[in-house]
């Protein structure tokens, strides 16, 4: 990707996006972060950012933020906040929020990222390597 100012999950989607010749406007009521431009083009930086939060968080703001916003492809990048709770517990939690997803707004597409390791746990992939 080109350019130092792609350095968030939203803003490489965008530029990814551009790579291809697709457009994409990001929708939702955090206050706009990012950048004025990725990659030259103007980036609309309003989105649904809600960092820092457990799956229980999100899921109580379903389905009022999607009526709000009415988003097209929903990126979910959680779970790393829940690790503390035991994988079995995450991964049901996780299921019924999916679902919830689902039915709010069936016609979607609904990205789930992967969870990024906490901290402590890379430092320790680094020493055995």
């Amino acid at each position: 990707m080109e350019g130092s100012n792609v350095r968030s999950s939203v803003t490489r989607l965008f530029a990814l996006a551009l790579k291809v010749k697709q457009t994409m406007t990001f929708v939702g009521s955090a206050p706009p972060r990012g950048p004025l431009t990725v990659n030259g083009v103007m980036f609309l930086r309003a989105n649904e950012d809600v960092g820092a939060r457990r799956i229980a968080d999100i899921s109580s703001l379903i389905p009022s933020t999607f009526d709000a916003n009415q988003p097209n492809v929903i990126l979910l990048h959680i779970g790393t906040n829940d690790l503390s709770s035991g994988a079995s517990s995450m991964a049901s939690q996780l299921g019924a929020l999916l679902d919830k997803i689902l039915r709010a707004r069936p016609s979607a597409r609904l990205v789930v990222a992967r969870i990024i390791q906490p901290s402590h746990e890379q430092q320790l992939d680094h020493r055995r390597l």
